[in-house]
């Protein structure tokens, strides 16, 4: 004679199709990239990609590349990391700073090296009429993004002015 059993639900990352399962070895895992944060799914479509992944729900994940990430669950596609970060490997949920005093200009960046030291100039030249013997002076300008103190806007931007 059987004795009376409790039902179980499957644990997370698993589904059963079944009915009244009485052990967890009746439980399926989730496919591959999958989880399943449900206690006691019943459905292999219940599976979702986890971060990192991308893939229809209850089917096949596949990791995102680099420099791309997804940072939430469920069947949305991996996007492409965004400007002033890199993405150096795959099935990230999110992408990397780039260095302090460094900046990826552009987005899809996927290695440390791709990002450019945060310095930009500008440079005008202002000429005097020659004939009267004036001279020409160039001014150039750098402006770079450093840690900016307490109390100021993070827009400020210091300009380093190089004269002879």
């Amino acid at each position: 004679m059987v004795g009376p059993s409790s039902c179980l639900l499957c644990g997370e990352g698993k589904y059963s199709g079944g009915v009244a399962q009485v052990a967890e070895s009746t439980c399926l895992s989730c496919p591959s990239g999958n989880s399943s944060s449900i206690a006691g799914s019943t459905h292999v479509e219940n599976c979702t990609c986890n971060k990192g992944y991308t893939g229809p729900n209850g089917g096949d994940c596949t990791a995102c590349p680099t420099g791309k990430y997804k940072g939430i669950v469920g069947p949305s596609e991996c996007v492409v990391c965004p400007i002033g970060t890199y993405g150096d490997s795959e099935a990230m949920s999110v992408c990397t700073d780039c260095p302090q005093y460094f900046y990826a200009r552009g987005t899809n960046y996927t290695a440390e090296g791709d990002c450019e030291v945060n310095l930009f100039a500008n440079a005008s030249i202002n000429q005097s009429n020659p004939l009267a013997g004036a001279t020409n002076t160039l001014t150039v300008s750098f402006v770079t993004n450093i840690d900016i103190p307490d109390g100021l806007s993070p827009n400020t931007r210091i300009s380093i002015v190089g004269l002879d």
